[in-house]
């Protein structure tokens, strides 16, 4: 008889099942399959046997019941899990759906409370509205009463209004007829002043006119002498302020600089001599005649100041005329080129073109000078070392401290800031000097220098290492014993220079300053010949005596109208 092959009921592939049903399906699943290795172990006995055939059909029909209900009970299964997972999902979104209910009526009660605070607060702030509008409609109402009284007022101060316009347009028309009448005697001032010869002073534009100038004389000096000369050790003529200029013969950055500070003194000096005086006069016949008269302006000039300018406005006015006038920038510029001239020995090019352009600089200080002449306030050029008080820090030339200094010696500053410099560079020029005070007088200060001037002072860099070098390089001395005139004793052995230096300040040789006793040692070595010194001495003289000697009241001041500069 034919074996039946038992097919084997293929289940469906698992889903994913809720645990409960998985743990069912695994019970069930395994009791079918113990019946089934039941089964098929009767029919493999039945097989042997050969007789089970009967047997064998009602385990085949046995095994397709099970088969057939283990499909239903899958399918059961299967529809239990379904609905099991939908009551799972139903049940998610009825719960998201309260949590989103709940949370939007929370939001809902915390709006609700804040809004009732909200609006309690508003009824209150409504209550003081109220009664801030009560107030403001009082005000309002206090207002308008007041702007209905101006008004009122208004009108009847309208009549008068039309009254003040036609007061005020009539003034108009008469200050219009005075500032034309203003006008013509402007017109008619400045006539009388071209006839008179006077300008009016712009001290702006003075100072600035005199800082140009000293910048073009340092310029130039230094340009022509900060350099090498043919002859270091060249006696020069040195006397009376030009003394304390530590001159050494040598090339050295200190010995150049002093001799630029040299040729600006000298500079300074002729310009006070020759250009920087009171009146022009240079004819002798007509100085000689006009003697009494400068004497009389000196009186006028002190007991009518106003009277006295009209006179120097005229002299001024008629020197320009004079011939002899544009003679003197060649004469000053001659008499520097003579002083000067041993350190340009040699070099005939060069000494033409310091001389010419000297020329030039006395010309532009004589033009400047002239209209200053000119103008109601006097005006004088002090180069005295003991005269005006000097500002180290203002009126001196940068350029002199360019020098670097040795080691161990610190910039060296004077216990009080005004002192006397060793030279001066360029003249301080004073307006409004009287003769009897001082320019050097306290009360005047400031206010009465129009231009400060510059100076060389002992402390700048330069100075300092000329006077070491100078110093170093003298011989040595025998120490000497003298006996003092200030204390009637003999004083203890000195040292050779600061003995020398002793010496000469109790014989009242020098200023007890203690920059000055090198130079007047050092003029005392070079020993120029008597001549030279003579006429130099005569030239430091008349430059320090000339601004008193010559002076006859005469105005200064760069002029702003009337022609001048």
């Amino acid at each position: 008889m034919p074996e039946k092959v038992v097919e084997k009921t293929k289940r469906p592939p698992a889903q994913n099942k809720p645990a409960s049903s998985q743990a069912s399906r695994d019970a069930s699943g395994q009791a079918f399959a113990t019946r089934l290795q039941k089964l098929c172990a009767d029919f493999d006995d039945l097989r042997k046997d050969g007789a089970g055939i009967q047997a064998y059909d009602d385990v085949c029909a046995k095994l397709a019941q099970a088969n057939a209900e283990a499909r239903k009970k899958d399918e059961r299964a299967s529809r239990l899990e379904a609905e099991v997972e939908q009551m799972r999902r139903d049940n998610e979104a009825v719960t998201r759906a309260f949590e989103n209910r709940f949370k939007a009526w929370d939001t809902d009660q915390s709006q609700r409370v804040r809004d009732v605070e909200e609006l309690k607060t508003l009824r209150i702030s409504s209550r003081r509205y109220e009664a801030k509008a009560e107030e403001a409609t009082q005000s309002a109402n206090q207002l308008q009463y007041e702007v209905d009284s101006y008004r009122n007022q208004a009108k009847s101060l309208e009549g008068e209004v039309m009254g003040l316009k036609d007061k005020l347009d009539l003034k108009s028309i008469q200050w219009r007829q005075k500032s034309e009448e203003v006008g013509r005697y402007k017109d008619m001032l400045k006539v009388l002043q071209d006839d008179l010869g006077r300008l009016v002073l712009n001290p702006a534009k003075a100072r600035d006119v005199f800082n140009s100038l000293a910048t073009q004389i340092h310029d130039l000096v230094w340009s022509h002498f900060n350099q090498a000369i043919p002859d270091p050790a060249a006696p020069i003529n040195v006397a009376g302020p030009l003394s304390r200029i530590p001159l050494v013969p040598s090339e050295s950055n200190a010995a150049r600089c002093m001799r630029c500070a040299f040729a600006e003194a000298v500079i300074a000096q002729q310009l006070v001599a020759s250009i920087f005086r009171d009146q022009y006069l240079v004819d002798d016949d007509t100085q000689v005649h006009l003697s009494g008269l400068f004497q009389s302006l000196e009186w006028l000039d002190k007991v009518h100041p106003a009277s006295a300018t009209v006179i120097r406005c005229q002299i001024a006015k008629i020197s320009e005329d004079s011939g002899k006038m544009q003679e003197l920038p060649t004469q000053a510029a001659n008499a520097v080129r003579e002083v000067l001239r041993p350190w340009l020995r040699g070099d005939i090019q060069r000494e033409r073109e310091l001389t010419e352009a000297l020329r030039l600089v006395f010309y532009d200080a004589l033009v400047l000078w002239k209209d200053l002449q000119r103008t109601s306030q006097r005006a004088e050029a002090f180069i005295e070392l003991d005269g005006p008080i000097w500002d180290p820090m203002a009126d001196s030339k940068p350029d002199y401290d360019a020098v670097p200094r040795e080691d161990g010696q610190s910039e060296q500053h004077p216990s009080y800031a005004m002192i006397h410099p060793i030279a001066v560079l360029f003249p301080k020029i004073y307006v409004g000097v009287d003769d009897e005070c001082d320019a050097s007088d306290d009360e005047g200060g400031d206010e009465d220098v129009l231009f400060h001037g510059y100076a060389l002072f002992h402390t700048q860099a330069a100075v300092m290492a000329a006077s070491k070098e100078w110093t170093q390089s003298q011989p040595y001395q025998r120490p000497i014993r003298r006996r003092t005139s200030e204390h009637g004793r003999r004083a203890s052995v000195l040292a050779p220079k600061e003995a020398a230096a002793a010496a000469a300040r109790v014989n009242g040789i020098l200023p007890t300053s203690p920059e000055t006793s090198y130079s007047q040692r050092m003029a005392a070595s070079q020993a120029p010949p008597p001549g030279t010194r003579a006429r130099d001495s005569a030239l430091a003289a008349s430059s320090l005596s000339s601004n008193r000697s010559q002076r006859s009241g005469s105005g200064s001041g760069v002029g702003g109208g009337g022609g001048g500069m």
